[in-house]
């Protein structure tokens, strides 16, 4: 079984990170590190309803009678449970998971694609955004 090492893997974040960012890689991880605390101390917890995208297909064609029968099939309703990272006019990022320098995978909702938002807990008051 292969080994993943993670202080490598830190280090590539780091050197990423710096490549779009003005701030020193020092500035920046304070940064983070303030912004995750934050949502931990004013958590705002969702619960989201929305129509999500669908494709069919890979990068080999398809057959017209599977393009007529996805065609016709709606596309799926998902629900989202997490953490508001960021909320605009225009959509919301939310995660289910925040730790002392990470989260778990951030999804970015669009509004439009939005059915029902309930909020399970908090308003983020003084939350910066990101």
């Amino acid at each position: 079984m292969k080994k993943t090492n993670y202080k490598y893997l830190k280090k590539r974040s780091r050197e990423t990170r710096t490549l779009h960012s003005p701030l020193s890689p020092e500035e920046e991880d304070s940064k983070s590190i303030e912004f995750l605390n934050q949502i931990i101390s004013f958590p705002k917890l969702v619960w989201i309803r929305w129509k999500d995208a669908a494709t069919h297909g890979g990068p080999e064609w398809v057959y017209a009678e599977d393009a007529m029968k996805y065609c016709h099939s709606s596309p799926p309703i998902m629900n989202t449970i997490g953490f508001v990272l960021n909320e605009t006019e225009e959509f919301i990022a939310v995660t289910d998971t925040v730790g002392p320098e990470e989260t778990g995978s951030v999804n970015v909702i669009p509004k439009g694609m939005i059915i029902n938002y309930t909020t399970l807990k908090g308003e983020n008051d003084g939350m910066p955004t990101c």
